[in-house]
């Protein structure tokens, strides 16, 4: 059976909540942090660039040593994983706008200049 657990650390990015999931061979499989509003989530799978290297542990719960956790259920784990997933998803479709956007104006703004170009060709 999962464990779950949720701390209360300090990084780079202040003072935060972290949440750990740790399957039934005390291995961490899922954590999600939150700092100041900002969740951010890594699994055995992938851990984001962000948070600086901050990634699972090597180890397995009984050789960390880990006191200061607090036992929590799987819903409130739950919860910080999808609110988690959700600010990643949202980063992600705000850096594909602005990635657009950007895009855009830079075809507009070439577009511009190569009608002001022609215009001033028909002038002189």
């Amino acid at each position: 059976m999962n464990k779950y657990l949720k701390f209360t650390v300090e990084s780079d990015l202040g003072t935060g909540t972290q949440y750990i999931e740790f399957d039934e061979d005390n291995w961490a499989i899922r954590q999600a942090e939150c700092y100041e509003g900002r969740w951010f989530n890594s699994s055995n799978e992938k851990y984001h660039p962000e948070l600086g290297g901050i990634a699972l542990f090597d180890q397995q719960l009984t050789e960390l040593g880990i006191q200061r956790g607090k036992v929590i259920d799987v819903e409130e784990f739950a919860s910080a994983w999808k609110l988690s997933n959700r600010e990643l998803v949202t980063s992600q479709i705000s850096s594909t706008r602005l990635s657009l956007s950007t895009r855009i104006s830079r075809k507009f703004n070439s577009f511009r200049s190569e009608i002001i170009d022609r215009i001033q060709g028909f002038v002189s």
